[in-house]
Parts: C-alpha cells; structure tokens; sequence
C-alpha cells in the first residue's frame, strides 16, 4: 500500500479523493493499493499534486521510497 498516498487523502474518501485527480473510486482504490500504476506516471503525480498542493518532487520522493521499501 502506498501511505504516503493514504496519508495524503486525509479524511477524503476514496470516490472523493479518485474523483478530484479524475479516476474512479475503484481505480483510485487499485493505485493506492499498489495493484495498478505499478510506477505511477507523471501525468497522475502532477495531477495529486496540484489538488493536494505539494510539490511534485516530494510526490516522487515518496514514489521512489515506496518503490525501494516494497521490491
């Protein structure tokens, strides 16, 4: 599971949360989940960072972490 994902979703839900990067809940879900984009594209990472309003480095940041932690 990606945390740094979950974490920031904070108190969204996951159809809020899919619906506001423009995925559906289930596929929002399957991402988090670590079962689809098993390396998360740009396109996606830009778009959690301008609605969670981080830098996109530090998205990439987490990604690579979560890649290294969970070979």
């Amino acid at each position: 599971m990606r945390e740094w994902l979950r974490e920031l979703r904070g108190s969204k839900t996951n159809k809020e949360f899919g619906a506001s990067i423009g995925l559906s809940e289930q596929y929002y879900w399957m991402v988090e989940n670590g079962y689809r984009q098993k390396r998360m594209s740009v396109d996606l990472l830009a778009k959690i960072a301008e609605v969670t309003k981080k830098p996109i480095k530090k998205l990439v940041e987490a990604e690579n972490e979560y890649h290294r932690t969970h070979r």
